[in-house]
Formats: C-alpha cells, structure tokens, sequence
C-alpha cells in the first residue's frame, strides 16, 4: 500500500511555498509549448546530451510516454504563476529510494535564484512526498556554473564517466553528484 501511495504521487502536482509543480501531464497545451520552447532554447540545449530540437509531435509523445511511467516523472514548476523551470526525477527505484534528478530553467529567468526555489521544492517531492534516500545527477564537467550551484546546495562529486557522452563530434566527461537526505 506504501508503494501505491509513492507511485500515485509521481503523477501529483505539488506546493512548496510560493511554486507550484505542475505534472507534465497536466499541462494546458499553451503551458507544454512553453516548455518545450525553454528546453530548445540553446543555452539549454547545449546542456543535454540530445542537442537536437524537440519537435512538437516529439514533445507531446514523450509527455504521453509519462502518463503511465513509474520511473521518470517530470513536472513545469510556476513562482506565483509565471513559469520558472522545470524538474525531474528519473531512473526512480523506490525499494532502494534513490532517483536522478534534473532541472532547467525558463531563460527569461537566469539569475533570479529560481535554480535554488526549483532544487528546494524537487527535493520537498523527493525526500518528504517520495521518501527517497537520496538523489544523484549527472553534469556535463565542463558546466562549471551548474556544478557550483549543485555543491552550494549540498550535493557533493561521486565520480566521473570519462569520455561519456558524445557530443558536437567529441567526447564528454559527466560528473556524478549526489546527496542524502539528512
């Protein structure tokens, strides 16, 4: 019955404060294209290990492949209204309580600290609505700026995939990071 319970949850929408999470599933399609439009901006993208542009039929079958997914669960996250980022929990394994995280920013909003109100609230749904144990990320090494906000906010280098990701015709290493719920 627990697990029915956390299971339920990764389909819930959530308040921490002033933001709110929004299931991706429950986006209005105006809120789902804004989205994807953040996603595809190239300060973002470059961010990603699929460069590519989503499409809009891509976006609307990743958001259906999510309806019934009891291993990833994606939410828009809104500061008194306005769209701000969105996060992610991934690679969810509730019997070890551990996921993968991963947020980005709405570009309009860099620099106004909603990097940190969209970590603290992921966290709110990780460790007190999930009851996870702990939560681990993986960061391009050469994204100083996100592994700096990362270890400001707790989590701490665990290893590195050398030579992990391909690409622009190179190959990248990823920072493991991780934090456990004090």
């Amino acid at each position: 019955m627990v697990l029915d319970s956390r299971l339920a949850t990764l389909r819930s929408n959530f308040t921490f404060g002033a933001c709110k999470a929004v299931h991706f599933c429950a986006l209005t399609p105006k809120q789902s294209e804004s989205v994807r439009l953040w996603r595809n901006h190239p300060e973002i993208q470059k961010q990603m290990y699929n460069q590519e542009p989503i499409t809009t039929q891509a976006h609307r079958s990743f958001i259906e492949g999510l309806q019934h997914s009891t291993a990833r669960s994606y939410w828009a996250v809104f500061d008194d209204g306005r769209g701000i980022g969105t996060m992610s929990l991934v690679r969810i394994n509730l019997v070890h309580a551990f996921a993968f995280l991963g947020i980005y920013i709405n570009p309009d909003c860099f620099g106004t600290g909603s990097g940190t109100k969209i970590l603290q609230l992921l966290e709110f749904v990780a460790f007190d609505k999930l009851k996870l144990h702990s939560l681990r990320l993986e960061v391009f090494e050469h994204n100083k700026r996100a592994i700096a906000f990362y270890e400001r906010n707790g989590f701490v280098r665990e290893g590195c995939l050398h030579d992990y990701a391909w690409v622009n015709h190179a190959f990248h290493n990823i920072i493991l990071m991780g934090k456990i719920h004090a």
